[in-house]
C-alpha cells in the first residue's frame, strides 16, 4: 500500500506525471504501464480507492455507486464470460465470491458517500446523498 501511496502523492501533491501499473482480468497478469499526467480533477474508483488510507489522504468528493443484488451480480457475470472469458461455471462460483467479498469490505463504505448513485435493472440512476 505505501508504494500505492507514495505513486498517488507524486502525482496529486506534487503534480507529476506517474505510470499507472495495468492488469490484465483475463490472465490475472499485471503487465505494462499507463502513464497519467496531473490535471485539475482525478477520479479515483476500483476497490484500490477504497481503502482508508486513500480515501482519508487524497479524495475531497466521493462517490458511491450501488445497485441491487440481482443488478450487480448480472453485470458481474458478464464481465466475467465477455471480457475475462469465464466459463458459466468460472463466472458462477466467481460471482459468488465477488458477492460475498462486496458484502463484507464494499457495501459499508456507503456510508463514507457525498453522493449516491443507484443503477436500476433497467440501468435507470438515481441520486441521493
Amino acid at each position: 500500500m505505501s508504494l500505492l501511496i507514495e505513486t498517488m502523492k507524486e502525482l496529486i501533491f506534487y503534480g507529476k506525471e506517474i505510470k499507472l501499473p495495468l492488469y490484465d482480468h483475463k490472465t490475472g497478469e499485471h503487465g505494462g504501464f499507463k502513464p497519467i499526467s496531473p490535471c485539475r480533477v482525478i477520479i479515483l474508483d476500483g476497490i484500490m480507492s477504497l481503502h482508508y488510507e486513500i480515501r482519508e489522504i487524497f479524495t475531497n468528493f466521493n462517490i458511491f455507486f450501488h445497485s441491487d443484488d440481482l443488478v450487480m451480480r448480472g453485470l458481474r457475470l458478464l464481465v466475467d464470460l465477455k471480457e475475462r472469458g469465464y466459463s458459466v461455471f468460472e463466472a458462477l462460483a466467481h460471482s459468488d465470491e465477488e458477492f460475498a467479498s462486496y458484502n463484507k469490505w464494499i457495501n459499508h463504505q456507503i456510508s463514507f458517500a457525498n453522493l449516491c448513485i443507484s443503477v436500476g435493472r433497467e440501468r435507470e440512476l438515481s441520486i441521493s446523498s
